[in-house]
């Protein structure tokens, strides 16, 4: 217990604000206020995001590969061949492999070190042509295999390391030479790179392009796609110039898969000529496969390293603390941000988190929804973060305004999926804002918080906006399918604890967002159930709250879907189970489409079987039933 009360006051940072132009200290919460938290919320998932760059790692993997194709004795024992004919013809194939194989494995070894030594005395554009022609040379011996039916492994993988090597080098000196491709030299050997016009990333878009082999993360669950091509990491940063471009996206910038391919290869006409390279940088979350010669294969990708980049030396506790108890600081970090490219054609699935959490929860379901290509191809993927202090009617508020305005970004004339078709995914208190969304609450918020009819005249301009922006809302007519994961609908017995309403006194909020919540509960003292208000999400999640009860009498709107996913930690005691912070009871909601029991606490999102249910229904609503079966309710 010590050692982790220890842990918990540690990962409060100390924080300084400013009021008024003076910068001032605020102290570390108090220990013993740390362990009533610590005690009420179960926090066990604390675990640091990560990402470390380890140069070199890329070219030690074509190393190794090179040398098993080099040893002729152990070719075929290290080289898993498979053919689709294993008569004669086959036989007499694998003798001219063994002619070939050889001698390019041993040629590679040496590009491989030469190239190494190269960079390391900084003659990087010989270095960038010695990776560029380890790579064309395999790609060669790729296009004849495949042609026969055969699959070299080791080949490849020289093929992608050496041309993730070459990907990085040339983004770098592309980048300095101002975008224009510089020509490579090494010897007499001359190469032209040139991006291909079908290119699904422009040329410069990205600012850096790191080799993924080389990232080394903690903290994410790792996603690959085994297959052909260079899977690199591309970073956009945000920069002033691009404040209106990257708005809806992530202040830390675009961290996004990629993968390079060779596409064409013109050779020199003679010894003196230059030959013209054709790449292309693909998103491997939309294109599955990349050709050699007349054959398809599976596109390379890296889902994982991109998220554990944008992520890395985040904390999911002190981040999600620092969401809760510093709401002034990070309600500038709030908003809705999408994790990609926007994309006119794909269904926008929305990830909303909970209390005392932050979106960096997402990170191990958005690696697996990428990595299953019927998903990535289907959908895009956003994130809504808000300081989960606010009260849930200011939360909800704040989602909704923030949906009309990336849509008046995006999609303006109201064509896209992103105003006609999405899925909103909730956690917890996120899945209160989820229900939100899905609800025909008309007037039953504002006749929960008091008895008097609403009369503009009598509030004022002022109090008046804020009533309507606040307790009367409609669905949001693009949302037609929800999940719901471990989510209080009918309130948390926990919010009534006294520890929990201490932790509310400890909350620093925006002066603005007082006013507003204040002014919402208290319009009129004479006519206002004040016993049921409160000034933080804590009070607003009780069971019996207004916005809670009012969401609770509503019907959900014609059309929509919905699904729950719940955990009883294990016990299998459902209808009587608990997650440890939220009772069957609450999260129980009658015409679900489906309701599946997951044997994990209040983090069920990371259960196997929640992240697999999170697919199925994603494949079940473009129609990828799969004759799965849907989970039985209770």
């Amino acid at each position: 217990m010590a050692l982790t009360l220890t842990l918990l006051y540690n990962a409060i940072p100390d924080h300084t604000c400013v009021v008024g132009g003076d910068s001032r200290e605020r102290p570390k919460l108090p220990v013993w206020h740390l362990c009533l938290l610590g005690l009420t919320l179960s926090l066990s998932s604390c675990a640091s995001v990560k990402a470390r760059l380890k140069v070199g790692e890329a070219n030690r993997e074509g190393l190794v590969s090179a040398h098993h194709l080099s040893v002729k004795d152990r070719t075929f024992t290290r080289q898993r061949l498979v053919s689709e004919d294993e008569g004669e013809d086959h036989h007499s194939y694998r003798g001219l492999i063994r002619t070939v194989l050889a001698p390019f494995g041993n040629t590679a070894k040496g590009l491989f070190q030469l190239a190494s030594k190269l960079q390391r005395h900084g003659d990087i554009k010989s270095s960038g042509a010695a990776y560029l022609k380890v790579a064309l040379e395999s790609r060669e011996i790729l296009i004849d295999a495949t042609g026969a039916g055969t699959s070299l492994p080791d080949v490849q993988a020289v093929y992608n390391a050496s041309l993730a090597e070459f990907a990085h080098i040339w983004a770098e000196q592309t980048a300095q030479s101002g975008g224009v491709s510089p020509v490579l030299e090494l010897g007499n050997a001359r190469y032209e790179v040139k991006l291909a016009a079908n290119s699904q990333f422009p040329p410069q878009y990205f600012d850096k392009l790191y080799i993924a082999a080389n990232i080394k993360e903690k903290g994410v669950t790792r996603k690959v796609r085994d297959g052909i091509g260079a899977s690199l990491v591309g970073i956009r940063v945000q920069l002033p110039e691009r404040r209106e471009e990257m708005a809806f996206y992530p202040k830390r910038g675009l961290y996004l898969p990629v993968t390079m391919v060779v596409n064409d290869v013109v050779p020199a006409k003679d010894a003196a000529g230059t030959t013209v390279v054709t790449v292309s940088l693909l998103d491997p979350t939309r294109t599955l496969t990349t050709r050699l010669g007349k054959h398809d294969h599976p596109l390379a990708a890296d889902f994982s390293s991109p998220i554990a980049m944008s992520l890395s030396g985040v904390n999911e506790l002190k981040d999600g603390l620092d969401g809760f108890f510093f709401a002034n600081q990070r309600i500038s970090q709030a908003g809705l941000y999408l994790l990609q490219p926007y994309d006119p054609e794909r269904i926008p699935v929305l990830l909303t988190h909970g209390l005392f959490s932050s979106s960096v929860i997402w990170r191990d379901v958005l690696a697996e929804l990428m990595a299953d290509p019927e998903i990535s191809t289907r959908y895009q993927f956003m994130v809504f973060t808000y300081p989960s202090s606010y009260i849930v009617a200011e939360s909800a508020r704040l989602e909704r305004a923030e949906l009309e305005a990336i849509r008046k970004v995006f999609d303006p004339g109201g064509k896209d999926p992103l105003s006609r078709n999405m899925v909103a995914i909730g956690h917890s208190m996120g899945g209160i804002l989820t229900h939100s969304l899905v609800s025909e609450i008309g007037d039953r918020f504002y006749k929960q918080l008091s008895d008097v009819p609403f009369d503009p005249v009598k509030l004022g301009p002022e109090e008046t906006a804020i009533v309507r922006e606040m307790a009367f809302f409609s669905p949001d007519q693009a949302i037609n399918r929800a999940v719901f994961i471990c989510t209080p609908h009918r309130g948390a017995s926990m919010a009534r604890a006294s520890y929990a309403n201490l932790c509310s006194r400890l909350v620093h909020l925006p002066i603005e967002v007082l006013e507003r919540s204040t002014k919402i509960l208290m319009l009129d003292p004479s006519g206002l159930n004040l016993t049921t208000g409160g000034t933080t999400s804590i009070q607003s999640l009780q069971p019996g709250t207004p916005f809670v009860t009012a969401l609770d009498n509503s019907p959900y709107k014609k059309g929509v879907t919905y699904h729950s996913i719940i955990g009883d930690r294990g016990k299998g005691n459902t209808p009587k189970s608990s997650d440890g912070v939220v009772d069957y009871w609450s999260s129980h909601q009658e015409g679900a489409a489906s309701e599946l029991i997951v044997p994990a606490g209040h983090t069920a999102y990371t259960h196997p079987a929640a992240i697999a249910e999170v697919k199925r229904i994603l494949h079940e609503n473009v129609g990828l039933n799969h004759n799965a079966e849907h989970p039985k309710l209770p």
